[in-house]
């Protein structure tokens, strides 16, 4: 009676240590899948989304293909994006490749970086990446998020190892998956204060830069069939009958001068944004924004040709335009 009754007793403590280990099993087993599910959501949270580009070759000529690779974006929320190109040279010779123009949607923006020690060097037979970098902040002053991005555009200009230029790319364009669904931005119309050849500029308002220049946004549009260098200039026409080298200097040194912020190139059918600061010919001499009533700035459009700087037909000659400030 005694060897059945430990035998009974054994059986039980056998039955209850094995239900013991398959709940502690079990316990291990939901903990190492929340664990999992744990990382996976930090893992998604870290990397940002937005609009997908699927990889595709764009351009091809003379042994040499240009692809789009994709896009990534960093910071959580996004805060960029980075499209990569990738550059292939099965050609014969080394070629260098510059980049003439970055858009995003309808407007230039964006920088770019060759991924390379050498630039945009390319020697026969390998290969380059060329990353185009879009801030979430530059989005946000052309009225888009990061989210927004429906378009991208990219044109590369090649050189032989003379410096000699031999073809470009023309604009090449990257739809995303947010394409037709961005619409035109939310820049407020400004004043226009230029239209000639397809071309018109706007005035949207003043800003300053860090060193409290006042500077004039102006937004240019181009509905033109050509590529287009609009000149900006500051228009130096006497304001005073002057007789001598003294009223001649002081007189320029009260001329307002106009310095754009970059040399504004603006494709076919695309828009831009650029500013012109204004200071005196003495630029240690600054101005106060609150006196700054009108300005006087020249105009003048010439086409865009590339690989020729020195040889760029003239569309529209100067033309002096009155920025009304207030």
């Amino acid at each position: 009676m005694k060897k059945s009754n430990r035998k009974n007793v054994l059986m039980v403590l056998a039955i209850v240590l094995a239900a013991i280990l398959c709940a502690c099993g079990s316990s291990e087993k939901d903990s190492g899948g929340e664990k999992g599910e744990n990382k996976k959501e930090v893992k998604e949270e870290k990397k940002a989304s937005g609009p997908s580009i699927e990889e595709e070759v764009l351009f091809e000529k003379d042994g040499v293909k240009v692809s789009v690779k994709g896009v990534e974006y960093m910071g959580t929320p996004a805060d960029s994006a980075k499209v990569t190109f990738l550059v292939e040279n099965q050609s014969t010779e080394n070629l260098f490749f510059t980049d003439e123009a970055e858009i995003v949607n309808q407007y230039h923006a964006g920088y770019v970086d060759y991924v390379s020690e050498s630039g945009g060097k390319v020697p026969a037979g390998k290969q380059l990446d060329i990353s185009m970098y879009i801030s979430a902040e530059e989005l946000e002053e052309l009225g888009y998020t990061v989210n927004e991005i429906g378009e991208v555009g990219i044109k590369l200009a090649a050189w032989n190892e003379n410096n000699e230029f031999m073809w470009d790319t023309g604009l090449l364009c990257v739809k995303t998956s947010e394409y037709g669904k961005t619409g035109e931005g939310t820049v407020e119309a400004g004043t226009e204060i230029y239209n000639e050849e397809g071309v018109r500029i706007e005035y949207l308002g003043m800003t300053e830069d860090e060193a409290g220049y006042p500077m004039a946004e102006l937004l240019f549009e181009n509905t033109s069939d050509k590529d287009v260098i609009c000149d900006i200039g500051s228009d130096f026409s006497a304001e005073a009958d002057v007789k001598t080298y003294e009223e001649a200097k002081a007189a320029m040194e009260e001329q307002i001068m106009a310095v754009p912020s970059s040399t504004p190139i603006v494709f076919s059918g695309k828009k831009r944004i650029e500013q012109v600061m204004f200071s005196y010919y003495d630029v240690e001499k600054k101005i106060d924004p609150e006196l700054l009533n009108e300005v006087n700035i020249s105009i003048r459009l010439t086409e865009n040709v590339t690989g020729n700087m020195m040889e760029t037909p003239v569309l529209a000659e100067s033309q002096t335009v009155v920025l009304q400030i207030k």
